[in-house]
């Protein structure tokens, strides 16, 4: 393709700038905390001398996952995420299909991610609050509710388009999909309300224990760390509203690939704070709950 065929007025930083670089960062730094954090868990258990649970073996598929999922976002080096469009098809087109490719692994990842790390989170509630009978269906009507989202979301990128490799082979005859800007701005949305729902659950519980006001608000705060993972959901919901991620769109990956490892990177280590703060705070308090005693 010629250079005089591309529009290159008007591109932010000018045609030859680069920004994967903080994408690249990011995925780095989440499989440097997300590590630490799972090991975290693990040697809380062995110091407590308690034994491993369900919602901690959950964590090494998720743990394992998160960095394919990061090791794929660096990937993207060689699909030129963080250079303009119109520099990839003026100077390297065979990296759009990288880019592409990388995309369509990151859409399957992303939705297989979050219903593993907010089940792990999800069992963690009914372990430590299993005495309330409305608890206990709520938190199981969740973990149905995200894996339900997750199936749809795996479904949805991979049959996106028709055949399935025009998602990274516009090349193809008669090749089609489905709006693809809509999808990409609708499928965070029932994964936040899924977020405040998991935020919204336990505070009736916790703040019914019979222990100081303090215990309260510190059990809140623990639980209000998912909250951070909302913000970085709406974040990158919103940029799909400010900008068009279709017609630049190996540049505009450079904020969309970031939040999303941010998004799916702050539940993962959610959970393992979590966790490591309940540990750390068993060793000075014992909740009372129905008239049964149960130790965080």
């Amino acid at each position: 393709m010629s250079t005089e065929s591309i529009d290159t007025s008007g591109l932010e930083g000018g045609l030859f700038a680069y920004g994967g670089n903080s994408v690249i960062s990011c995925a780095i730094v989440f499989i440097i905390l997300c590590t630490t954090f799972v090991a975290l868990r693990f040697i809380s258990h062995r110091i407590g001398r308690r034994p491993i649970n369900l919602e901690d073996w959950l964590m090494i598929p998720t743990w394992i996952i998160m960095i394919g999922f990061c090791a794929n976002v660096i990937s993207v080096k060689y699909g030129d995420v963080g250079r303009h469009i119109a520099y990839v098809l003026m100077y390297e087109p065979e990296a759009f299909v990288r880019w592409a490719q990388t995309l369509f692994v990151v859409e399957l990842l992303y939705g297989i991610l979050f219903p593993l790390e907010k089940t792990s989170i999800l069992l963690l509630y009914l372990r430590l609050f299993h005495v309330h009978r409305w608890f206990r269906l709520t938190t199981y009507i969740l973990i149905v509710y995200i894996w339900l989202w997750g199936a749809s979301e795996v479904l949805v990128a991979i049959f996106q388009c028709k055949p399935i490799q025009y998602q990274w082979d516009k090349s193809i005859s008669g090749g089609h999909c489905i709006n693809q800007l809509g999808d990409y701005r609708w499928v965070s949305v029932p994964n936040i309300v899924h977020d405040i729902a998991m935020l919204v659950v336990p505070a009736p519980v916790v703040w019914k224990l019979q222990i100081g006001l303090r215990q309260k608000l510190a059990l809140s705060c623990v639980f209000l760390i998912g909250s951070i993972g909302c913000v970085a959901s709406f974040i990158r919901l919103s940029i799909f509203f400010r900008k068009n991620a279709l017609v630049d769109n190996t540049w505009a990956s450079i904020e969309l690939m970031s939040w999303t490892l941010a998004e799916t990177g702050v539940i993962r280590l959610r959970s393992g704070r979590c966790f490591f703060t309940l540990f750390l705070a068993s060793a000075r308090f014992m909740i009372k709950v129905a008239g049964v005693q149960v130790f965080l």
